[in-house]
C-alpha cells in the first residue's frame, strides 16, 4: 500500500529493502483517480510514493518526476523507478508534449511515461472485455464504464477492490490493444494510438517484479 510522502533514509535493517516506485499524476495530489487506485496496491517488491506537486501537461509532469526522484535521493542501482501517468485525451496537439516527455525520460533509465489514450479509465475497461471502440469524449468513455461499474466516479475509492480479481484479463487485453494499434500503423504515445494504455506494464512490475518492457 502506498506510503505517505516522507523523505527518509531506507530501512537499513532490512536484508532486502523494497524498491521505491515514484508516480506522478496530473495535478499532483489534487488528482484522485490514479492515486486512489494505486494506493490500494500491496506489492512485495515496491513501496509506492506520489509526486506531491505536478503539472498537468506531459512535459511538465516528467520534469516534476525527474526533480522529485533526485530530491528523494532515489537510485536506479537500488531498483528505484519513476512513472509519469498521462492521459493522451483527444487533441492531436498534445502529441508534441508527449514526445517531449518521452525525450526527457529517454535520458534516464529509471524514468518512464505511462500513456493512456484517451484516458486512464481504458485500464478499467480492459478488466471486462477487449474492445477497439473509439471514443468521442471523456463522457462517452465513462458511460461505457458505467455499464460495468454502475456507481463509478473519478473519486470512487474502491475501484481496485472491484477489479482486483480481473487484473490478468486486463493485462491480456492491454497487450492485444497494443498489437492492434501497431498493426493499424499507429505510433505509440500519440493521441491516435487509441484505445490503449501502458498501465499494465506498471502493474506487472508491482505484481511480479517484471521488467518494464514485459
Amino acid at each position: 500500500m502506498a506510503e505517505a510522502y516522507v523523505k527518509k533514509k531506507r530501512n537499513t535493517n532490512r536484508k532486502t529493502p523494497k524498491k521505491i516506485m515514484l508516480i506522478a499524476v496530473e495535478g499532483g495530489f489534487a488528482n484522485k483517480t490514479e492515486k486512489l487506485y494505486f494506493e490500494r496496491f500491496e506489492s512485495e517488491h515496491f513501496v509506492l510514493k506520489f509526486v506531491r506537486k505536478s503539472s498537468s501537461d506531459p512535459e511538465g509532469m516528467m520534469r516534476s518526476l525527474e526533480k522529485e526522484y533526485k530530491a528523494l535521493n532515489l537510485s536506479s542501482k537500488n531498483g528505484d523507478i519513476g512513472f509519469s501517468l498521462v492521459d493522451a485525451d483527444f487533441n492531436a496537439s498534445k502529441n508534441t508534449q508527449l514526445a517531449n516527455a518521452d525525450g526527457i525520460a529517454s535520458k534516464h533509465e529509471y524514468l518512464h511515461q505511462i500513456v493512456s489514450a484517451p484516458m486512464f479509465e481504458i485500464w478499467y475497461l480492459c478488466h471486462f472485455d477487449f474492445s477497439t471502440r473509439q471514443y468521442n469524449s471523456q463522457e462517452d468513455l465513462i458511460s461505457v464504464l458505467e455499464m460495468h461499474i454502475s456507481d463509478y466516479s473519478k473519486s470512487k475509492r474502491d475501484v481496485y477492490d472491484v477489479l482486483g480479481d480481473k487484473i490478468e484479463l486486463a493485462i491480456k487485453n492491454c497487450k492485444r490493444l497494443h498489437q492492434y494499434n501497431l498493426s493499424s500503423g499507429k505510433k505509440i504515445h500519440t493521441v491516435e494510438f487509441s484505445p490503449y494504455t501502458d498501465v499494465y506494464k506498471l502493474v506487472n512490475m508491482l505484481k511480479s517484479n517484471l521488467d518494464f518492457d514485459n
